[in-house]
């Protein structure tokens, strides 16, 4: 029941964020992995590394921002309806453009444990933050 509310308030302060100021996260830790090119085959996730990064998701500006040590700039190009997904978490999925003009994917997605995840999926690589509201 408290995972179902916990979706039910993101779900809204995102679709309220639809016709409002933009929503800012705190990321706390990252990870990622890159696709190995020559097998097609994805490498093992990294170690979970701490980090102090603001983020910024403004869908009036349908723009998010990373302010990590090198600012990641991405264009939502397109919405796409809330999903489950096979881990038992909830997420909702928007087409990106970065600042280089690669096409990918963002995910805003809570897992099974009620953590709040930032995605960046990209052909050969896949960010992960974790993140909580507020600057």
């Amino acid at each position: 029941m408290k995972k179902t509310i916990f979706i039910l308030m993101l779900l809204l302060s995102i679709s309220l964020s639809l016709n409002a100021e933009a929503l800012w996260y705190k990321a706390y830790k990252y990870n990622y992995h890159t696709k190995n090119m020559s097998t097609g085959e994805w490498n093992p996730w990294n170690k979970w590394q701490k980090c102090d990064v603001d983020v910024k998701i403004d869908t009036d500006k349908e723009v998010v921002i990373i302010y990590s040590n090198k600012t990641q700039t991405y264009r939502i190009t397109e919405y796409v309806t809330a999903l489950d997904d096979v881990k038992g978490g909830s997420q909702i999925k928007m087409k990106i453009i970065d600042q280089d003009g690669d096409k990918g994917d963002l995910r805003l997605r809570v897992d099974k444990n009620d953590v709040l995840q930032i995605y960046i999926d990209f052909s050969n690589v896949t960010w992960v933050y974790c993140v909580r509201l507020g600057k």
